[in-house]
């Protein structure tokens, strides 16, 4: 069986602004996974690599500071936009 592997892609940029309470964070990513290692279920286990899944997203945070107040929100979503190979199984 050959290694499961990842090559990644991450773009971000920060907002600060000298003496501004307010300051922000946003990135954008793309995962792409492959070789991943299936299982097959019957008589018996059988490993195999055989899927690779593509997986985009967006991160962000921000935060507001003063001498009264301090907030903090931070954000994640994800999509698999790409599943070759790989089942998902949803419940009924």
């Amino acid at each position: 069986m050959r290694p499961e592997t990842m090559r990644s892609l991450q773009i971000g940029g920060t907002y600060h602004r000298q003496g501004s309470p307010l300051s922000a964070e946003l990135s954008l990513y793309r995962n792409r996974l492959e070789d991943l290692v299936n299982i097959e279920l019957g008589g018996d286990y059988l490993f195999k690599n055989s899927a690779k899944v593509t997986q985009v997203g967006v991160e962000g945070a921000a935060q507001y500071s003063s001498d009264r107040l301090f907030a903090s929100v931070n954000f994640t979503w994800q999509k698999f936009v790409n599943l070759e190979g790989y089942n998902v199984y949803e419940e009924a």
